[in-house]
């Protein structure tokens, strides 16, 4: 049978790079918000206070974090199931699945600040995808099935650079699961709690000798220009803004995850994500269903950098709890 072994998670996109090109990233983020809104918004205070040289200082744990979770999937994993959000990336506006999952063959994928390096190609495990498909089905989740990517293409920032970072040498067969983020309505912090917990049943009973770990690909707090701030605006009488880090929420929920009580983070309400600004925890919470009740979790780095409009954390699960 399939064995679940661990999990991990990372902020994506600018927590993936070093400093030196943060800029370059922050500009085209700020022509996106005034595409969208008219205006380019102007980074948070908080920013002009940060150097370069000790940007880079602070960052060298987060790009340490990820150096150690490359070698523990590349020792410990055989296939992965891959969390993340879309940002109109993958999907338009004809089709917004709250849920989806790929069962192709492979797909390709680009690194997001050097895409002139070319694509690399990963595999898919499709005989587990359909078991996840079938499974959560059966379960009542409404879950949208991708057989092919236009191009063969993983295009969504919350899993190509992830990859290439993590698993360069693209040893991993992976699968890549889509949660909606950033359109809203967005399903609940327990629904997708539950929708994890239901994946770990249909890989607990798949009838194959490898092992399995999740990766939520996303978070924690940032305003960034692709933020919801229409369903935010709706429910908050004091909205967050451009650059925007809610600290003192990041390190709650590293709190709880570190001390085995992530699953309280599921009693958070949709409301709750948009005003501490981390529509991407759903990420997180369906790892979290899916590692089990009470897993610890072992915070590998937690910085806020106002200068890419990020709170960036690095956490991994080396042990899982039965589902």
């Amino acid at each position: 049978m399939a064995t679940v072994v661990g999990g991990l998670a990372t902020s994506h996109a600018f927590a993936l790079v070093d400093p030196d090109i943060w800029a370059r990233g922050i500009a085209g983020n700020q022509k996106l918000y005034a595409h969208r809104y008219g205006y380019e918004p102007p980074l948070h205070p908080l920013a002009a206070q940060e150097t370069l040289p000790d940007n880079k200082r602070r960052f060298a744990q987060v790009a340490a974090g990820h150096t150690r979770l490359a070698a523990w999937l590349a020792s410990n994993v055989d296939v992965l199931l891959l969390v993340g959000d879309d940002q109109d990336e993958q999907f338009g506006p004809e089709n917004l699945p709250a849920l989806a999952i790929f069962d192709g063959a492979e797909f390709s994928c680009r690194d997001l600040f050097h895409p002139e390096a070319g694509a690399t190609t990963y595999r898919c495990h499709a005989g587990m995808a359909e078991e996840l498909l079938s499974q959560a089905t059966a379960a009542d989740f409404d879950v949208s099935v991708m057989h092919e990517l236009h191009n063969g293409e993983l295009k969504a920032h919350a899993f190509g650079p992830v990859l290439r970072r993590l698993d360069p040498a693209a040893r991993l067969q992976v699968i890549p699961v889509f949660v909606e983020g950033i359109h809203h309505p967005a399903p609940s912090p327990r629904r997708c709690y539950e929708f994890g917990r239901a994946l770990r049943r249909a890989v607990d009973s798949f009838d194959a000798n490898v092992r399995v770990a999740v990766c939520a690909s996303g978070g924690m707090s940032h305003f960034s220009a692709a933020f919801p701030y229409a369903a935010l605006q709706k429910v908050s009488v004091a909205p967050g803004k451009y650059g925007d880090i809610r600290e003192a929420f990041d390190r709650r929920v590293l709190n709880l995850l570190q001390a085995g009580n992530g699953k309280e983070l599921s009693n958070l309400t949709n409301t709750d994500l948009l005003e501490q600004g981390d529509v991407e925890l759903r990420s997180w919470l369906v790892a979290l269903g899916f590692l089990g009740d009470g897993v610890v979790a072992q915070v590998l780095a937690y910085e806020p950098f106002y200068s890419c409009i990020t709170g960036v954390s690095v956490v991994h699960w080396p042990q899982v709890t039965v589902a």
